[in-house]
This record gives C-alpha cells, sequence and structure tokens, in this order.
C-alpha cells in the first residue's frame, strides 16, 4: 500500500490542515506520475573505481523502463555494497530525478568515492621486514585513506624500528595523488651505512671506500649507488680491467651495510700496435707517442692520448686535417692488439697571414711578434702559440679571433687574426709625503713617468722618468728602445741617466744594450754602461766607470699588470773598471785609483692563485757589490726604502753594498687591474761607515714595514695608494704614496 494512504488513515482528521492536505495530495500525484513514466535516461557522474557499465549491470532499474521508487531505492544500497565489496571502499550516493519529457524521467546518479590507497612504498628498509610491517598495518591497498590510521602506522613503524635497532630514526613520508594515493614512507638512519668489500685486489679498501663516502643516511637511493658503481667500474676500465663485475647488495634491517662484490678477471696488457696508412714518421717515434709498448698495461686513457700525440705530430709537420683510428681491437686471453689507421689528409703551407686590427700598428709589427712566415709548414704548435706571445706586447688589448681558411689552390691556408689594440701610451705621477722624524722637515717627493711603448705603430719604445727623491736630489732617465733589428730577433736600445744634488754632485750613465729573446718566455741581455761622477765638493771622490753586463730573463706571468699566478726570474752581473779619483789629505790634489768590481742582482717573483679573486705574492730582491773600495758614494751603493722596496720607509732612506728585501702581499682582485692588499716587508743592507776614529767599520740593519693599498682602474686612470708604517711608527707616522696611471 502507499506510505501517503497509510498516513491518512494513521492520522486523525483535527491533526491535519487543509494546507497539509494539499501538499500530500500534489506529492501523491507527483508519486503516482513518476511511478507510472519511463526511465530516459540513467546518468553515473564522480565514479572513477567502477566503470558506467558495470555500475549500470548491477542496477534492476533500467532504461526505457517504467520508473519504481522502491526498486530504485534498492538498487542505491545494492551500489554501495558493490564498491564496498569490489575495493573495499565507502562511498557517498546521491541522486536527482528530472521531467525530460511528457511521461518520461531521467536520472543522475552522483557517486562521492572517498580518497583510496592504491600503492604503499617504503624505503630505507629490508624488503622483507616491510612486506611484514604492513601487514600489520591499518592503512592497506585499495582501502579507503584515513591520515588517522596512518598516523598511527608511523608510530609503529618507528617505535618498531628503535626496538629492534636500538638506534634512533626517523620517518619521513610523502603523499601523492588526490583521489587515488600513493604513500611513500622513507626511513633515514642516525649514521652512515658501512661498507663491506669481497673480491678485490688491485685497489686499496680505502681508494673504493671513499668511492662510496657519498652514500649515507637518506642519500643510500639506488642511483646514487649506482652512480658510484659506475664510476668505479670506470677506474677499473681506465686500469685495464676490460671484464670487471661489481655489484652490490644492501643488508640489514635498515639495509646499513652494502656488500660490495667484486671481480676484477685478469688485467688485460699490450700485444702489439700497428700502424696502418699514411706512416711519415718511423715507427719508433710513433710508438714513444703512444706510450704503450708490449707487455704494458693496457690503459685506454693513456692510448687516447697517445692518438692525440700522434695527431699533434702531424698537424705540427703541415697536415693540418690528419686523422687516426683504431680500425681493429683484438682480444685475445688477456692480451690486446689493435691497428691504427692513419690518414694524414693534404699537406698544407701558410699561403697567406691577414692581421686585422682595430688600431694604427703596422701589420709587419705583429707578423714579427708571430714568428710565422708565408710559405711555411702548417703547424699548429705555432699557432697556438700566437695570442701568448701576441699578448705579452703592451699593445695588444686582446685577440678576439684565429682562424685557417683553406685555399682552393697550392694546397695553402690563410690564417687570420684579428685583434683589439691597448692604449700605448702611459703617463703616471707619484706623489709621496713624508711626515716629519728624527729633526728632519716633512717632506714631499714624486714622480712622472712618460711611456710611449708603441711609437707611430712601430713597436718602438721611449721613456722619460723623473723622480724627485728629495728636496736636494733629482733623478732624470731617458730609454728609448729598437725591436727586431735588420728583423731579426734582436732589440737595441739606450738609457741615459742624470743625478743632480744641489750641493753635493753630478752624476751622468749613459747605457747600450742588446736584447735577444730565446723564446716566447726567455731573453738574455748584453748592456755595456759608462759613468761619471763630478763632485761638487772637493772631499767627494770624482770617478769614471765603465762596465759589462749580461742579464737573463725568465717571465712566466699570466698578466703585466696585475699577475694572479705565475712566477718572473731575473738575474744579473756585471763587471766593472773604474778609476776612481780620491781627494789628497791637504786637498790640493786627487789621488787615481785602479779598481775593479764585480755586481750580482737577482729578483725573484712569484704568485699563487687562492680562487678566483684571491691571490699570495711574494717577491724577493739581492742586490750584491763586491769592491776593495769600503767608503762609497752615494751614487755607488744601492738604495733601500720606499714604494719600490721596503714600504713605511722614505724613499732611498737606507744604503749599502749589500742589500735585499722581500715582500710579501695578499691581493683581492677587483677586475683586470684593480685590487686591493695587505702587505708586509722586510729588508736588510751592510754598509761601510766611519766611526769616531774616522776608521772604516761594517754596519748592518734589518728593516720591516707593514701596510695596505689598492690599485683601482677608473676612466681617470689606474689609481694607486699606498699606506705604510715602519719599525716602531706609530699610525700617524705612515708614509703615504699617492700615483695615478693614465693609458692615451
Amino acid at each position: 500500500m502507499n506510505l501517503i494512504y497509510r498516513f491518512l488513515l494513521s492520522a486523525s482528521p483535527q491533526r491535519i490542515s487543509l494546507k497539509t492536505l494539499i501538499f500530500i495530495l500534489f506529492f501523491n500525484f507527483l508519486n503516482d506520475f513518476a511511478h507510472s513514466a519511463v526511465i530516459a535516461s540513467i546518468v553515473f557522474m564522480g565514479n572513477q573505481t567502477i566503470t558506467d557499465t558495470e555500475l549500470t549491470k548491477t542496477m534492476d532499474t533500467k532504461r526505457y523502463s517504467h520508473f519504481d521508487p522502491d526498486l530504485f531505492s534498492s538498487d542505491l544500497q545494492n551500489l554501495k555494497s558493490i564498491y564496498q565489496s569490489h575495493t573495499s571502499l565507502s562511498v557517498g550516493i546521491d541522486y536527482q530525478i528530472k521531467n525530460c519529457a511528457v511521461d518520461t524521467v531521467c536520472i543522475v546518479i552522483q557517486i562521492s568515492e572517498l580518497p583510496w590507497i592504491k600503492k604503499i612504498v617504503v624505503k630505507g628498509i629490508n624488503i622483507g621486514w616491510a612486506d611484514s610491517l604492513l601487514a600489520l598495518w591499518k592503512s592497506k591497498p585499495n582501502q579507503t585513506f584515513e591520515s588517522e590510521k596512518f598516523s598511527d602506522d608511523l608510530s609503529l613503524l618507528k617505535k618498531l624500528l628503535e626496538i629492534r635497532t636500538n638506534q634512533k630514526t626517523s620517518v619521513n613520508f610523502n603523499i601523492e595523488g588526490d583521489q587515488e594515493k600513493i604513500l611513500t614512507v622513507a626511513v633515514n638512519k642516525s649514521v652512515p651505512p658501512s661498507v663491506r668489500l669481497k673480491g678485490q685486489a688491485h685497489f686499496s679498501n680505502q681508494k673504493i671506500l671513499d668511492n662510496f663516502m657519498d652514500v649515507s643516511g637518506d642519500q643510500a637511493v639506488d642511483s646514487l649507488i649506482q652512480n658510484q658503481i659506475s664510476q668505479l667500474s670506470t677506474a677499473y676500465y681506465e686500469n685495464g680491467f676490460l671484464n670487471v663485475k661489481i655489484g652490490v647488495q644492501k643488508l640489514g634491517l635498515l639495509e646499513d651495510t652494502l656488500e660490495i662484490m667484486i671481480t676484477e678477471s685478469p688485467r688485460f696488457l699490450i700485444n702489439q700496435i700497428f700502424f696502418k696508412g699514411d706512416v711519415i714518421f718511423p715507427e719508433l717515434q710513433l710508438q714513444k707517442n703512444i706510450g704503450l709498448a708490449p707487455e704494458d698495461p693496457f690503459i685506454p686513457s693513456q692510448l687516447k692520448q697517445g692518438i692525440e700525440n700522434i695527431i699533434q705530430l702531424y698537424e705540427n709537420h703541415g697536415f693540418p686535417f690528419v686523422q687516426v683510428q683504431m680500425i681493429n681491437l683484438e682480444k685475445k686471453e688477456n692480451k690486446v692488439s689493435m691497428i691504427l689507421e692513419i690518414n694524414q689528409g693534404r699537406k698544407t703551407t701558410i699561403g697567406e697571414i691577414q692581421i686585422h686590427s682595430s688600431g694604427f700598428t703596422k701589420p709587419s709589427v705583429f707578423l714579427r711578434e708571430i714568428r710565422l712566415k708565408q710559405g711555411t709548414l702548417y703547424s699548429q704548435f705555432q699557432i697556438d702559440q700566437i695570442p701568448k706571445r701576441l699578448l705579452r706586447l703592451p699593445y695588444v688589448e686582446k685577440i678576439e679571433d684565429i682562424r685557417v681558411d683553406l685555399l682552393q689552390t697550392n694546397q695553402q691556408a690563410r690564417l687570420v687574426i684579428q685583434l683589439q689594440e691597448a692604449k700605448a701610451n702611459l703617463m703616471e705621477g707619484n706623489l709621496g709625503y713624508l711626515p716629519s722624524e728624527a729633526g728632519q722637515p716633512a717632506q714631499w717627493n714624486g714622480l712622472l713617468n712618460f711611456s710611449f711603448l708603441n711609437l707611430l705603430g712601430s713597436g718602438r719604445g721611449l721613456t722619460i722618468h723623473w723622480i724627485k727623491e728629495s728636496s736636494a736630489r733629482t733623478i732624470l732617465e731617458i730609454k728609448y728602445e729598437e725591436p727586431w733589428v735588420f728583423n731579426w730577433a734582436m732589440h737595441i736600445g739606450g738609457e741615459s741617466q742624470l743625478e743632480i744634488s744641489d750641493t753635493a754632485y753630478f752624476y751622468s750613465q749613459l747605457k747600450l744594450y742588446s736584447r735577444f729573446p730565446f723564446s716566447d718566455d726567455l731573453s738574455s741581455t748584453l748592456s755595456l754602461t759608462r759613468s761619471k761622477m763630478n763632485p761638487r765638493l772637493f772631499a767627494l771622490d770624482s770617478l769614471i766607470a765603465w762596465s759589462m753586463g749580461t742579464e737573463i730573463d725568465l717571465d712566466h706571468r699570466n698578466d703585466r699588470w696585475n699577475p694572479s699566478s705565475g712566477f718572473f726570474l731575473q738575474s744579473a752581473f756585471f763587471y766593472s773598471l773604474k778609476n776612481n779619483y780620491a781627494s789628497s789629505p791637504n786637498e790640493s790634489v786627487r789621488i787615481l785609483q785602479r779598481l775593479q768590481e764585480t755586481s750580482f742582482h737577482i729578483q725573484v717573483e712569484n704568485f699563487y692563485a687562492a680562487g678566483p679573486f684571491h691571490t699570495f705574492a711574494i717577491l724577493a730582491n739581492l742586490k750584491l757589490l763586491e769592491t776593495p773600495k769600503q767608503i762609497l758614494h752615494l751614487t755607488e751603493k744601492f738604495k733601500l726604502g720606499g714604494n719600490n722596496s721596503v714600504r713605511g720607509y722614505r724613499e732611498a732612506q737606507y744604503d749599502g753594498h749589500h742589500i735585499g728585501w722581500m715582500n710579501l702581499e695578499y691581493r683581492y682582485r677587483l677586475g683586470k687591474i684593480s685590487r686591493i692588499f695587505l702587505f708586509v716587508d722586510l729588508g736588510g743592507f751592510e754598509r761601510f761607515i766611519l766611526n769616531a776614529q774616522q776608521r772604516p767599520v761594517i754596519e748592518r740593519d734589518y728593516l720591516f714595514g707593514y701596510g695596505t693599498g689598492f690599485r683601482y682602474q677608473s676612466g681617470l686612470g689606474i689609481w694607486g695608494l699606498d699606506y705604510g708604517l715602519g719599525k716602531g711608527d706609530h699610525w700617524n707616522e705612515g708614509k703615504i704614496h699617492l700615483s695615478l696611471k693614465n693609458l692615451f
């Protein structure tokens, strides 16, 4: 019987109002209409686990049948049961019945599937124990995901691990997906895993263990372990173990022991290397370049380097397109034999050399510096040396491009060099302030330097140097150099120096020299010098001296302005014949003394790079003069103190026949030229002085200076500032040297 009629029969008339009666009758009309209506469509929404077709098959309510509310209600209960039995998931079901047309209805069933667990992955513990652990969990695959249950499962895992391992562990988890959850649980060990080795013999245990140092804690993942195995396999292969086998097994509850099993197999040795094709060099020379002889271990990297050596050998003898390849590799027992085929390509000479520069320097100036001529055989080594040779010139800023173009005729090549010229004229000013000390008033000294390093684009050099060391002493120097005389690797130059002391003397020096560059880094210089000193006081000796000298320079610095690595060595030896006209006691005549003197100079500079910006510099100088004369004139002695020796002292404050100093600097590079630095300077001297009895005695002393400074390149030029303190100086007694170098 219809539920509406049951309600009307059971209710008393007094309890039913007219409004309620009208609603009940209207609802009953709709119910009767729906009961008699035909179902036009049944649409499912929200279902993901079970398809529409499968759900439709389980329902008694069918499309094109009359709608029965009781039957439809029963079908909804069946849908919930089907989800529970098929997926163990709980779902929410709602529906909507719409009037589609006359006597027809459309049914929409909305299914709300709750999130469910698709997969559970446990990392960091033994797989067998992980399966046993999952059996104890409340959260299981293909069941509804509940965060409280999952949290309880993680707590259970942590407690069991601490009980079984007696160590603290942490557990991380990751949940992926919105509806279908993938739970990933990672167990992190508090200590790195231990490594157990089996089967190795060639490498030491420590070398192999070092290869696995990064495999620790939560990083002990399969991809990282496989990467370490790959590196170890490569190391074995590069040492001739071509058939090595390496396996890794994780042991222990927490997989905290890695057992590395190594099967090395016999080490392969070289049996024979044969050469085929364009063999224009003796086979013994080719074997030497390969670097592998019979019975040597087969080292693939050494073989690769040997092939590169042969390619370079051919390239440096006119074959820039040579190819060397292995066409056969035969393994027999533990021996390797191979055939290397050489295809030399066409023989090539340098047909043209083109130099494109941004300045006005003549191309012939650059051509003589690269030391390559048209018609010479192609040499890759010589071409690789071009940047180094050109960048040593003060008027070359950078090499923009070097390329070799093939010409269609006569098997020739065109060498094209594109470079950017630097400003080669230098004007330098230096101003120094010396505070008052020991009764001497405060003083200013200065320096002016004009250097023309590329006169009229010819490579010639002219330098004019003016120094004001003190209020009474002035020095003027002029230097000129003519490079590549007669197109030979020989540079000839001259220097003239005038030194004037207002009240004491007039000193002049003329020097001629010839410099021979033997290589890009090594050069030698021969010199002849005439010196003359005219005293303005009769008490001073006058002298005329001739000296011959030889000098050797070795320059391996990576930059001429602001080196960060490399070294520089300069040593010089001089032999002098001197006519010394000493004043007599009655100051009426001078006594001629003929003297023979020798002197030795050495300068060493070392630069150590400690990263891209940090440089440590050690600079040392030693000057020794051996002479029978004890009391020397100021112009005969070496000067010590000032900005170019021991900073923190006056310019040329000390002198002696033996002097030496060392500069220790830490430099922080701000740019190609700019830097800031800290310095410590050490120095010492030895000289003869007259005691109270006017007898010569030796005086020795040691200097110590320290301070800071900077060099900064600006649009105006290169600014320099040095502030130095000498031994025992107060902070306000420091010596200041300010300089400006302008390139134009």
